[in-house]
């Protein structure tokens, strides 16, 4: 298998083999959130089906000696709860290394609910949980359901494998004695903009993509499209250390999300002799030529 980028000149794009990758159940989302990097709603209602995650398995069963995690993501997994178990049952009947499912811990209204569901995922197999935590979501989901739902994970999975994306503003959120939701600009308003700009993009290593590039741009330096022109993007997309493959079958390189670099329900093909660029403009761009010349394409 091929693991060594092809030189410039060759017309095909071949990503690096997988380390760690998630698998996109679905882009349905209780939440609208401003900074989502996939943009993801309730309106978006179609999720992978059956034959699709088998095929996703079948394929990195061919790469275990390569992964080192996977991680089931949404949108949000708990919103087809019972196919959620099952993908976290298939995954540890398979021996893969499944590290853990993200939510936004939306389903924790009630003691009972919440702590059942847990208990279920740990009965399917599942080690390891992560609750996002962060400006965006609270201003949807209530604060005491993120509290609930991390308290009853801590004691279902132990407290070391409930993984809180992120625990700087879970525990601000604590300090400050929120109840409910509150809006980010309400939240703006308690904090300093510089601090809460860094914390953004550097613990919450926020990517300015999808919505989250529109809705969060006056929080950081923007700079003209000529500062870019010499770079593209051929390292990140080939970056194997968090791939995604999402519902559709879409190989998404690293957190670029929105661009396919390939079949990710044929792997081996994809590693090997890569993807076809000719006739494919905008990815050649980024992967082979300069992020210039894409400018000049687009316009």
């Amino acid at each position: 298998m091929a693991t060594s980028h092809p030189p410039l000149s060759e017309s095909r794009f071949r990503p690096r083999i997988l380390q760690s990758v998630g698998i996109i159940l679905s882009y349905q989302c209780t939440n609208v959130c401003r900074h989502c990097l996939y943009s993801c709603s309730p309106q978006a209602s179609a999720w992978m089906s059956r034959e699709v995650l088998m095929a996703i398995v079948d394929q990195l069963l061919q790469f275990r000696d390569h992964l080192r995690s996977i991680h089931l993501a949404g949108g949000e997994p708990f919103l087809r709860f019972e196919f959620l178990v099952e993908a976290v049952e298939l995954l540890s009947k398979s021996h893969l290394p499944l590290a853990y499912v993200e939510t936004n811990a939306y389903w924790a209204t009630r003691e009972d609910i919440a702590r059942a569901k847990l208990e279920a995922l740990r009965r399917a197999g599942l080690r390891a949980i992560l609750i996002s935590v962060s400006p965006f979501h609270l201003e949807q989901i209530p604060f005491e359901r993120t509290e609930r739902a991390v308290r009853l994970a801590e004691e279902v999975f132990g407290r070391w494998n409930v993984l809180l994306f992120t625990p700087e503003f879970y525990e601000h959120f604590k300090s400050l004695g929120i109840r409910g939701v509150l809006a980010f600009e309400e939240y703006r308003k308690l904090v300093p903009t510089a601090w809460l700009a860094r914390l953004i993009r550097v613990n919450y290593q926020f990517v300015p993509n999808g919505r989250g590039a529109f809705r969060l741009a006056e929080l950081f330096p923007s700079f003209p499209a000529r500062q870019f022109f010499s770079s593209n993007c051929r390292e990140e997309l080939s970056y194997p250390g968090h791939v995604h493959i999402d519902l559709y079958g879409n190989y998404i390189g690293g957190l670029c999300a929105g661009i396919s670099v390939g079949n990710g329900l044929q792997l081996s093909k994809l590693y090997n002799e890569g993807t076809e660029l000719e006739g494919r403009p905008f990815l050649r761009g980024l992967v082979l030529d300069d992020l210039e010349t894409l400018f000049r394409w687009a316009q």
